[in-house]
């Protein structure tokens, strides 16, 4: 995915919600012993520690106040209007801040202007979500995100919080330590109120959740689906681009069981082409954002999104940002070595399960093929390795998850003079191995 701003090696980042603040009033905001009086709670950037490198605001595109021609022309009006607001209250410089303008729904009267939007409220989610990993997916080996829902109104706060969690889930993955850190101020009231402590509410590592509900849990793989029964801008591109994601279906979902089932050779033999994936996840949001329809009668302005963001969506984001971060390549021979080192490396900094199976797996084929080095010349699957003393079964998904992946009948194995060298069997990689991942996901989401 491309990024406006380039923010890579980010050790620590400020995520703020902002509401409308044409109406906020200043007060002390009291953090930590240290005070500072201000109209919001941007400048708590100077008291947190480990400070951030980014500032990152997310603010919402209903807070639009002027006339607009078109969707790109309200979100950079809405853009302005905060970076302006930002930057008469704080010293940030431009480089340090990134502004997110979401899509909200409602209606609005700003001055003599009625602004009504229409659009599932779940686009915030999905779309924050896809502006925060790509500034994310750069981030260093170490990393904390202060988050402060001071200013986060209705359902702001909540889907914000939640689109990070994920994010933070798989930067636990690949990281030596994701930590959040959530702050929010004490309610303000006019007359009532002129100092407020902010508090922080939450402290803790981020923590791994294993994700196991296929792309495309409802059959086809659908990242965008229609708000209203009419025509699309780009129907022909939204056909492709669905088709696009729907033949990529079954390979991203074996990445996906390969990273949750401990499966380090399926890691490799499935690993996503990020530039690709990233660019198909472009497309998607540019095809949703050319579907916002801007229209006006009177004082009357109509912003409505034709299409919205499905659960496929997000879980694109998700196997996307898991491959760039652990930043491997595809490969189908890979040598005992490399999955031996994606075992100390990954698969056993959050699941001791995964170590031991790992282990006891790659361990048993190095001992048989040690014992026969000059008999492996050649590519030869595990079953012939074992001997006869290994009574022939037939391949179960069961025994493929249950081994690491590295089932008998479809892993092959070869020592070519300096390393053992594994593949899956030509004739199988593309239906039992991919039924054996599969089998290790849900089918339908709930």
């Amino acid at each position: 995915m491309v990024k406006e701003i380039s923010f890579s090696g980010i050790r620590s980042a400020l995520i703020s919600t902002l509401g409308d603040p044409s109406g906020w009033d200043p007060v002390e905001y009291i953090y930590d012993g240290s005070s500072f009086k201000s109209i919001f709670t941007l400048p708590l950037l100077n008291y947190i520690t480990p400070k951030p490198d980014i500032i990152i605001v997310i603010v919402l595109d209903t807070t639009v106040e002027e006339r607009i021609s078109s969707y790109s022309d309200l979100v950079e009006k809405v853009r302005r209007k905060y970076a302006g607001f930002i930057s008469k209250e704080t010293n940030l410089s431009c480089d340090q801040l990134k502004i997110i303008v979401a899509p909200g729904a409602g209606r609005f009267q700003p001055r003599d202007i009625f602004f009504n939007f229409t659009g599932n409220l779940s686009d915030f989610h999905a779309y924050v979500m896809f502006e925060l990993s790509k500034l994310l997916a750069e981030s260093d080996a170490d990393i904390t995100i202060h988050l402060d829902l001071t200013h986060g109104i209705n359902f702001m706060p909540s889907l914000t919080l939640s689109a990070i969690k994920k994010i933070m889930s798989i930067l636990a993955l690949t990281r030596r330590s994701a930590k959040l850190k959530v702050y929010n101020a004490e309610p303000y009231r006019k007359n009532v109120t002129s100092k407020l402590n902010i508090h922080l509410v939450e402290d803790s590592l981020a923590i791994i959740e294993y994700d196991l509900v296929r792309l495309g849990a409802e059959g086809k793989c659908t990242p965008l689906k229609r708000y209203y029964r009419k025509p699309v801008h780009r129907e022909e591109d939204l056909r492709t681009l669905i088709s696009d994601c729907d033949k990529m279906k079954d390979e991203l979902n074996a990445f996906l069981s390969s990273v949750f089932n401990g499966l380090p050779l399926a890691l490799y033999t499935f690993y996503p082409e990020v530039d690709r994936l990233g660019s198909i996840i472009e497309k998607i949001v540019n095809i949703w954002r050319e579907n916002v329809n801007v229209t006006s009668n009177g004082n009357e302005i109509f912003v409505k999104r034709l299409l919205s963001f499905e659960r496929d969506f997000t879980k694109l984001i998700q196997i996307w940002l898991i491959a760039k971060t652990l930043s491997l390549q595809r490969k189908r021979k890979v040598s005992y070595e490399e999955l031996n080192s994606l075992r100390d490396n990954f698969f056993s900094k959050f699941s001791k399960k995964f170590d031991v199976m790992i282990s006891r797996d790659l361990n048993r084929i190095k001992k048989a093929v040690e014992e026969g080095k000059k008999l492996y010349r050649e590519w030869t699957k595990l079953r012939t390795v074992y001997g006869d003393h290994e009574k022939p079964k037939d391949f179960t998904s069961r025994d493929f998850l249950a081994h690491s992946g590295l089932e008998m009948n479809v892993t092959e194995v070869k020592y070519d003079g300096q390393s053992i060298m594994l593949q899956y069997a030509e004739d199988e990689a593309k239906d039992r191995v991919i039924e054996g991942c599969l089998d290790g996901l849900m089918k339908h989401s709930h």
